[in-house]
C-alpha cells in the first residue's frame, strides 16, 4: 500500500490469535539502496496492556493528519508550561518537519461543565482546543485586515510562541510554548 500523505510504502501486519511471549519482526531489504521503517503498535484499547515494544522510542509519534505541512499540529504542556504532558505525541515527522508547530495547554485545565459548574481536563484535545480558538481569534483579526489561511495563522502562532528555557525546533514543545498576546504583538508590529 502506499501511504496517502508521504507516498511511502505502507505495511500493515495482523497477529490473529498470537502465542504469548517474546516476538521479533525482522526487515529485509531486496535492494541495496538504504532504507528505513518505523513500527507503530494500535492505540491501547485494541491491546493487551502487556503489549509493548521492548526499546520503544516516544519519537515520531505524531500521525496523520497532524504531521501535513498544512495542518498546525499542537502539542500539550502543563498549565504553566513547565512540563509537557507525558502523553503527548512527539515528533518530528518522518521526513524531519518540525511538528508539533507549538505546545498549548493540556493538564487540568479548568473548563466549562454541565449545570453552571466548571471541571478540570486533561488531553492533547484540550491542547488542539486552545489552539483551534487561538486560530480563530487570529482569523477574526484578519477579517479587518489582512485575510490570512492557515499557513499565515501558523506563521504568526510560531513567530510569538514563548521559547524561554527551550532549545527549538524541540520533539516535543515544537517552537515553543502557545503565546497568542505575544503573537497579536507582532501583527501589530
Amino acid at each position: 500500500i502506499i501511504e496517502r500523505g508521504s507516498g511511502d510504502e505502507l505495511i500493515f501486519i495482523r497477529f490473529v490469535n498470537p502465542n504469548e511471549g517474546l516476538w521479533s519482526v525482522r526487515v529485509i531489504l531486496q535492494n541495496e539502496q538504504p532504507g528505513i521503517f518505523d513500527m507503530w503498535l494500535p492505540m491501547d484499547n485494541m491491546l493487551s496492556s502487556e503489549t509493548e515494544f521492548l526499546e520503544p522510542s516516544s519519537d515520531v509519534t505524531i500521525c496523520e493528519p497532524g504531521n501535513t505541512a498544512g495542518v498546525i499540529t499542537f502539542g500539550g504542556s502543563t498549565v504553566s508550561g513547565r512540563s509537557l504532558y507525558v502523553n503527548s505525541s512527539r515528533g518530528f515527522t518522518r521526513s524531519g518537519s518540525v511538528k508539533p508547530d507549538v505546545t498549548a495547554p493540556a493538564v487540568n485545565v479548568y473548563t466549562a461543565s454541565v449545570n453552571n459548574a466548571y471541571t478540570e481536563v486533561t488531553g492533547t484535545s484540550i491542547a488542539a482546543g486552545i489552539g483551534a480558538g487561538s486560530v480563530a481569534l487570529i482569523a477574526e483579526w484578519s477579517v479587518r485586515n489582512n485575510p490570512v489561511n492557515s499557513i499565515a495563522a501558523k506563521k504568526y502562532l510560531i513567530r510569538g510562541a514563548d521559547r524561554e528555557g527551550i532549545e527549538v525546533p524541540d520533539k516535543g514543545w515544537g517552537w515553543g510554548r502557545l503565546d497568542l498576546y505575544n503573537s497579536f504583538t507582532g501583527i501589530e508590529g
